[in-house]
């Protein structure tokens, strides 16, 4: 380790911008980069009432997530900023993509999400300030922003290092109940973990969720780079009231020991999602008939059929922990044997 700043570039935007798919494109183009998206570092509720938006929280987990990936090539960040200026984004090079509005709003009604009038509200706010290093993206394809940004901000690699150690467990994170809700590609962990997380929150307890498959794409340690963010969101959340954390996630048996050394929490609880042959095999396929908004590093998501059918193939289920079977329930069902 040395004392050398990590090289962080920040892509923020409005939605429909193109701030997270260009993110990653970015990642994969620089040999030893990490790439984590700043929503992934801010969903716990309820927020705090003097934090509006949770960009403070967002900022302060950046700024520890950073130093976990110190010894990468570069950390590529894809995110928003405060619209109304109350929280500096301070770290790194800040790059803000623009579209027009009627870009905007082909790509938000595509993808069937987003709050239109809001995002371009946020469009024009950040056009006003004109905060950051702007590149337009209107009309251009994904490989065109991503040289335009690569020029725009003059970004370089460097030299690939190793990963910071992990973390010693903190006090914080060893009082948060974590839920960790895996299982195999296309069994339904996100929604079901959503599903719970909701759940949580109507209880009337603040609670944080985490997708681990954004948590921080730093090939090829991911699990140990993850697992040292995930502690740092389970500290941050708890420090702001936080009593349970759900997380979601491929997770095998040693990554699982990895989450747990971080955590350092006796309260994490297991629960391993599984399905029938036929019925994975239904689910995965229908990510081709009915694609939604492509996550970063999204193996399904507007897949050939041909593809989406070898990843069913190859697809295994895991023992770890509570075994649930979703094979004949409803969304609400799991969740309910999940909570229970």
């Amino acid at each position: 380790m040395t004392g050398t700043p990590l090289p962080v570039l920040w892509l923020c935007g409005a939605p429909g911008t193109g701030k997270s798919t260009i993110g990653f494109a970015l990642h994969r183009r620089l040999p030893g980069s990490a790439y984590v998206d700043l929503d992934q570092l801010g969903i716990c509720y309820p927020e705090p009432a003097d934090d509006p938006g949770r960009h403070r929280l967002q900022l302060e987990n950046l700024r520890a997530v950073a130093e976990n990936f110190r010894g990468a090539s570069a950390l590529v960040v894809s995110g928003v900023v405060d619209p109304r200026g109350r929280v500096a984004p301070d770290v790194g090079l800040l790059c803000r993509l623009h579209a027009s509005p009627d870009d905007v709003r082909t790509r938000l009604l595509g993808r069937g999400d987003g709050d239109l009038p809001g995002a371009l509200a946020e469009l024009e706010a950040l056009e006003r300030r004109g905060i950051g290093l702007r590149v337009d993206t209107t009309g251009l394809t994904v490989a065109e922003v991503a040289d335009r940004v690569a020029e725009r901000t003059g970004w370089l690699t460097h030299p690939l290092g190793g990963l910071a150690d992990p973390p010693v467990p903190s006090a914080e994170a060893n009082d948060v109940a974590v839920h960790l809700i895996c299982g195999p590609t296309g069994v339904g962990k996100s929604t079901v973990g959503w599903r719970v997380y909701e759940r949580l929150l109507a209880t009337g307890a603040t609670a944080g969720y985490v997708d681990l498959e954004q948590l921080g794409f730093c090939p090829p340690n991911d699990h140990r780079a993850k697992a040292a963010n995930l502690a740092v969101l389970a500290t941050a959340y708890r420090k702001i009231g936080a009593t349970a954390l759900v997380v979601v996630g491929p997770v095998d048996e040693p990554a699982l020991q990895a989450y747990a050394q971080a955590l350092g929490t006796t309260r994490l609880r297991v629960h391993a999602l599984y399905t029938d042959r036929d019925e994975l095999t239904r689910r995965i396929l229908s990510r081709h008939d009915q694609p939604s908004w492509a996550a970063p590093g999204d193996r399904l998501n507007r897949q050939p059929l041909e593809v989406l059918r070898r990843i069913a193939a190859e697809t295994r289920p895991n023992d770890l922990g509570h075994r649930v079977d979703t094979t004949a329930k409803t969304v609400d069902e799991v969740a309910d044997e999940i909570v229970g």
